[in-house]
């Protein structure tokens, strides 16, 4: 049985957290097409069917309520070059417009990225920010990372970017939640708990049999050094999740290693 436990908890960990209805784009409403339901925003085509669409106060409306000229904020996945399927669609007050999506291809000579057909012009005075908040230049940009841009719609399909930040999928994992996404997002939050928890069996097993003989100490001094290591890292980054995480990580391991050393010192 607790071989089981273990190895599910094994597994868990190593599911990689799927970048799944991340995509998203706003802008205003340039045609609709009541035959299709669908709408047009600069050239990208937003297929609606199943999609749920609300206006500024989350109340649910019609298709036919939206119209040429309206504000729409658009959340799901790109399907096809300049086409997403929307999952979300909030009608609201204008605001910047906004690219998200993932890295298709870029050209560093010309300042350009491709995001599922949308070419995004970055000009030179903009400074690219990965998830951190962490200047980085463009070459630093890599084929199927995420990146959410904003400014404004220049042409069909043309974006001007005044700003361009680097995510990272665990990042996207509680805005999609805030959106009512459903994803796999769930299990990377349950094996990072689990990963967290995974230390307690073993400090409740000592503090009862008070025997440690068997557990390797220079096993438990590699984990709180990796920890300690690991969690100035995260903490140079400002990455909150990855810090609460750690922190925690390392207090357990910590505490296991105190009651090894104690327990082993004492018989």
């Amino acid at each position: 049985m607790k071989k089981l436990v273990l190895l599910t908890i094994l597994f868990l960990f190593m599911i990689p957290v799927v970048n799944c209805s991340a995509d998203e784009i706003k802008g205003k409403v340039t045609l609709v097409d009541m035959s299709t339901n669908t709408v047009n925003i600069s050239g990208v085509t937003v297929i609606t069917a199943n999609s749920k669409i609300e206006n500024k106060e989350g109340t649910p409306i019609p298709f036919n309520a939206i119209a040429v000229g309206d504000y729409l904020e658009v959340t799901g996945s790109f399907t096809g070059p300049g086409q997403i399927t929307a999952e979300t669609i909030e009608k609201d007050f204008a605001e910047e417009d906004c690219v998200g999506g993932r890295i298709e291809s870029f050209n560093l000579a010309q300042k350009t990225v491709d995001i599922s057909g949308i070419t995004i012009n970055v000009s030179p005075d903009v400074w690219e920010e990965d998830c951190y908040d962490i200047p980085m230049p463009l070459p630093q940009f890599d084929k199927g990372n995420y990146i959410a841009c904003n400014g404004r719609w220049s042409g069909s399909a043309e974006f001007i970017a005044t700003s361009v930040e680097h995510k990272l999928a665990y990042e996207r994992v509680f805005e999609e939640w805030g959106r009512g996404v459903c994803s796999m997002h769930i299990l990377g939050v349950i094996s990072m708990i689990l990963f967290i928890a995974c230390y307690i069996p073993q400090i409740v097993a000592i503090l009862k049999t008070k025997c440690v003989d068997g557990i390797s100490i220079g096993m438990w001094v590699l984990c709180v050094i990796g920890f300690m290591i690991g969690l100035a890292y995260v903490i140079w980054l400002k990455a909150i999740v990855l810090i609460i995480n750690y922190v925690i990580a390392l207090f357990l391991s910590l505490w296991t290693l105190v009651l090894i050393l104690y327990y082993r010192k004492k018989t």
